[in-house]
């Protein structure tokens, strides 16, 4: 399990969302306005882009050109998923009709996804294949990712360009 796709991408993912919501200025615009908030919000998804377009590029020698716009469309509905989730969990433990019944809202959800992935994913040029990149170049990545982070202390603009410089020589590289 540990070496499955589903696995890595769903802690790398993950983590690098709650990193990513958990920085400063994103954690600051819950406050603001419509345009701050959905700067914090394009940020974030930029940069879980960023962290997991190696680890996608490795597994499935592709990478999704429309993967951005996918997230700005689902990732809204995830908090809802996954709270449902937890409802459909506990309430069945008391009542198993109540939790097949918020079960029809996880269903709902999950073909919404659906539908989105199948749309973004007919659009022409929606891929691009690379070919799986060397394991070195993987390395050197997040090696040099780790690095700027370490280094960059305040300096959240060069993480920024790090990750999208980086981002872009392993698509050219690959």
């Amino acid at each position: 399990a540990l070496f499955s796709a589903a696995f890595q991408l769903s802690f790398l993912s993950s983590g690098a969302y709650l990193w990513a919501g958990s920085r400063r200025e994103n954690r600051d615009a819950a406050g603001q306005g419509v345009g701050v908030r959905m700067a914090a919000y394009v940020r974030v998804n930029v940069l879980a882009t960023c962290l997991s377009a190696p680890l996608v590029l490795w597994q499935f020698h592709q990478f999704p050109v429309y993967g951005l716009l996918v997230n700005a469309v689902v990732l809204p509905f995830l908090g809802l998923l996954l709270g449902l989730g937890l409802g459909i969990g506990l309430l069945g433990l008391w009542w198993l009709e109540g939790a097949h019944f918020l079960a029809g809202g996880v269903y709902l959800i999950l073909r919404f996804y659906q539908g989105v992935t199948e749309f973004f994913t007919s659009l022409p040029g929606a891929v691009v294949v690379t070919g799986q990149p060397p394991l070195w170049g993987i390395l050197l990545f997040y090696g040099a990712l780790l690095a700027v982070l370490v280094w960059q202390g305040k300096r959240r603009f060069l993480v920024w360009m790090a990750c999208t410089a980086s981002l872009g020589l392993g698509l050219v590289l690959t």
